[in-house]
Protein backbone atom coordinates (compact mmCIF):
# COMPACT_ATOMS: atom_id res chain seq x y z
CA UNK A 1 0.00 0.00 0.00
CA UNK A 2 2.71 2.32 0.89
CA UNK A 3 4.51 1.33 -2.20
CA UNK A 4 1.43 2.89 -4.44
CA UNK A 5 1.38 5.93 -2.43
CA UNK A 6 5.00 6.72 -2.84
CA UNK A 7 5.73 5.50 -6.45
CA UNK A 8 3.06 5.82 -9.69
CA UNK A 9 4.42 3.08 -11.58
CA UNK A 10 2.87 0.83 -9.18
CA UNK A 11 -1.18 1.29 -11.07
CA UNK A 12 -3.28 -0.07 -8.00
CA UNK A 13 -3.38 -2.07 -4.94
CA UNK A 14 -5.04 -4.91 -3.35
CA UNK A 15 -5.31 -5.53 0.33
CA UNK A 16 -6.16 -8.64 2.44
CA UNK A 17 -7.24 -8.16 5.66
CA UNK A 18 -4.43 -5.51 5.34
CA UNK A 19 -4.94 -3.11 7.80
CA UNK A 20 -7.01 -1.47 10.87
CA UNK A 21 -6.91 2.54 11.27
CA UNK A 22 -3.84 3.18 14.06
CA UNK A 23 -5.50 6.67 15.17
CA UNK A 24 -8.63 4.61 16.67
CA UNK A 25 -7.00 1.46 17.51
CA UNK A 26 -7.81 -0.93 19.98
CA UNK A 27 -5.65 -2.00 22.49
CA UNK A 28 -6.33 -5.85 21.97
CA UNK A 29 -5.68 -5.67 17.90
CA UNK A 30 -3.06 -4.89 16.25
CA UNK A 31 -1.49 -1.83 15.86
CA UNK A 32 0.67 0.90 16.99
CA UNK A 33 1.78 -1.23 19.70
CA UNK A 34 2.54 -4.21 18.17
CA UNK A 35 3.83 -2.36 15.14
CA UNK A 36 6.42 -0.65 17.12
CA UNK A 37 7.13 -2.81 20.47
CA UNK A 38 6.06 -6.25 19.65
CA UNK A 39 7.01 -6.39 15.84
CA UNK A 40 9.47 -3.52 15.71
CA UNK A 41 8.24 -2.97 11.95
CA UNK A 42 7.72 0.84 12.66
CA UNK A 43 9.91 1.48 15.94
CA UNK A 44 8.59 5.36 16.00
CA UNK A 45 5.57 4.51 16.08
CA UNK A 46 6.16 3.99 19.90
CA UNK A 47 6.08 7.91 20.23
CA UNK A 48 2.31 7.64 19.13
CA UNK A 49 1.22 4.79 21.43
CA UNK A 50 -0.51 6.69 24.13
CA UNK A 51 -1.57 9.44 22.06
CA UNK A 52 -2.45 7.80 18.40
CA UNK A 53 -4.86 11.08 17.04
CA UNK A 54 -1.36 12.86 17.38
CA UNK A 55 -0.15 10.30 14.62
CA UNK A 56 0.66 12.46 11.11
CA UNK A 57 -0.31 9.65 9.06
CA UNK A 58 -2.68 6.91 9.21
CA UNK A 59 -4.32 4.39 6.65
CA UNK A 60 -7.06 6.55 5.32
CA UNK A 61 -4.56 9.43 3.85
CA UNK A 62 -2.01 6.44 2.55
CA UNK A 63 -5.05 5.25 0.20
CA UNK A 64 -6.11 8.40 -0.38
CA UNK A 65 -2.60 9.40 -2.00
CA UNK A 66 -3.11 6.49 -4.40
CA UNK A 67 -6.61 8.02 -6.04
CA UNK A 68 -7.11 8.02 -8.54
CA UNK A 69 -5.47 4.51 -9.78
CA UNK A 70 -7.21 1.49 -8.54
CA UNK A 71 -7.84 -0.11 -5.12
CA UNK A 72 -9.40 -2.89 -3.76
CA UNK A 73 -9.51 -3.76 -0.05
CA UNK A 74 -11.27 -7.23 0.76
CA UNK A 75 -11.42 -6.69 4.95
CA UNK A 76 -13.39 -9.75 6.61
CA UNK A 77 -16.37 -9.23 8.78
CA UNK A 78 -14.33 -11.47 11.39
CA UNK A 79 -10.99 -10.10 10.81
CA UNK A 80 -8.92 -11.27 13.99
CA UNK A 81 -6.58 -8.32 13.53
CA UNK A 82 -8.46 -5.46 13.04
CA UNK A 83 -11.80 -3.84 13.79
CA UNK A 84 -14.52 -4.05 10.77
CA UNK A 85 -16.67 -1.17 11.40
CA UNK A 86 -13.74 1.57 11.90
CA UNK A 87 -12.13 0.42 8.46
CA UNK A 88 -15.51 0.58 6.76
CA UNK A 89 -15.63 4.05 7.67
CA UNK A 90 -12.47 4.62 6.69
CA UNK A 91 -13.45 3.31 3.55
CA UNK A 92 -15.96 5.50 3.20
CA UNK A 93 -14.03 8.50 3.86
CA UNK A 94 -11.42 7.34 0.93
CA UNK A 95 -14.35 6.69 -1.56
CA UNK A 96 -15.15 10.67 -1.10
CA UNK A 97 -11.36 11.21 -2.23
CA UNK A 98 -12.54 9.14 -5.37
CA UNK A 99 -15.42 10.76 -6.02
CA UNK A 100 -13.48 14.40 -6.31
CA UNK A 101 -11.22 12.45 -9.27
CA UNK A 102 -14.67 11.07 -10.83
CA UNK A 103 -12.76 7.81 -10.38
CA UNK A 104 -15.49 5.87 -8.07
CA UNK A 105 -15.28 2.74 -10.37
CA UNK A 106 -11.53 2.37 -9.30
CA UNK A 107 -12.14 2.25 -5.56
CA UNK A 108 -13.98 -1.56 -4.19
CA UNK A 109 -14.26 -2.53 -0.71
CA UNK A 110 -15.69 -5.94 0.38
CA UNK A 111 -16.26 -7.04 3.67
CA UNK A 112 -17.63 -10.78 3.32
CA UNK A 113 -19.15 -12.93 6.08
CA UNK A 114 -15.90 -14.98 7.02
CA UNK A 115 -12.69 -14.97 8.67
CA UNK A 116 -8.97 -13.96 7.52
CA UNK A 117 -8.26 -15.72 4.99
CA UNK A 118 -7.93 -15.96 0.82
CA UNK A 119 -10.42 -17.77 -0.65
CA UNK A 120 -11.27 -19.27 -4.25
CA UNK A 121 -13.58 -16.68 -4.55
CA UNK A 122 -11.79 -13.50 -3.40
CA UNK A 123 -9.08 -15.01 -5.79
CA UNK A 124 -11.43 -14.49 -8.51
CA UNK A 125 -12.77 -11.62 -7.64
CA UNK A 126 -9.98 -9.96 -7.25
CA UNK A 127 -8.92 -11.38 -11.38
CA UNK A 128 -11.82 -10.07 -12.76
CA UNK A 129 -11.44 -6.57 -10.99
CA UNK A 130 -7.74 -6.62 -12.29
CA UNK A 131 -8.61 -7.18 -15.91
CA UNK A 132 -11.30 -4.45 -15.82
CA UNK A 133 -10.78 -1.49 -17.93
CA UNK A 134 -10.46 1.43 -16.20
Amino acid sequence: MISTALDYRVKGVVSISGFTPLRTENKSIEGIAAYSHLHGIFPALGFYKNKPMQLPLDFDEILATIAPRKIFVINPKFNRHAESDKIEKLMLDVEKIYKLYKSENKIKYLQPDTYDQFSQDMMEKIAKWILEEN
